[in-house]
This record gives structure tokens, C-alpha cells and sequence, in this order.
């Protein structure tokens, strides 16, 4: 009879051990997953600031395109309306100059 009780309270310590360590492992396994869970979100962060930054700068050199393009296109525009007036001087001339003799 005495071992019987031995041998169910030996029983029963290796299932309180067994429990604790069954406790501590998944304590272990929640803390990593924690930790990984963790990074992965730092990982995430890290991207999506990077990727923001990227869409900013590709943002920013699109406008600065636009801007470019519209002064090009002003110069342009200035310097065919200069050319114009340019050639408009001698026939402009050539008019006053003639109402200036038939005077």
C-alpha cells in the first residue's frame, strides 16, 4: 500500500514538472513570437517610410518637370515673339521713315 502512495505521489511530481515545463515552453514560444511580431512590424514601418519617401521624391521631380517644361515653353515663346518684333523694326522704320521724307 505504501508504495502505492509512493508511486502516485511520484506520479503526481512528474506532472506538476511535466506542467511547469509545458508553462516555461510556451512562455518561450510567446516571447519569440513576440520578439518576431515585433520586428516585423519595424521591418513594416521602415518600409513604408521608405516608400513614402520614394513617392514624395518622384512627386517632387514630376512637378520640378512641369515647372521646367512651362519656363522651356516660355522661353520659347519669348524668344519667337523677340525674333517677331525684331523683324517688325526695319518694316516699322521703313514706314516712319517714308511718312517722315513725304512730309
Amino acid at each position: 500500500m505504501k508504495e502505492i502512495i509512493e508511486r502516485i505521489l511520484q506520479e503526481e511530481q512528474d506532472s506538476k514538472r511535466k506542467i511547469e515545463q509545458a508553462k516555461q515552453k510556451a512562455e518561450y514560444i510567446l516571447s519569440e513570437a513576440k520578439a518576431q511580431a515585433g520586428k516585423i512590424l519595424e521591418e513594416s514601418a521602415e518600409q513604408s517610410r521608405i516608400s513614402a519617401q520614394e513617392r514624395r521624391e518622384a512627386a517632387r521631380k514630376e512637378c520640378l518637370a512641369g515647372k521646367e517644361s512651362k519656363v522651356n515653353g516660355a522661353r520659347k515663346e519669348y524668344a519667337a515673339l523677340r525674333i517677331s518684333k525684331e523683324q517688325n523694326i526695319p518694316s516699322v522704320a521703313r514706314r516712319i521713315f517714308s511718312e517722315i521724307i513725304s512730309l
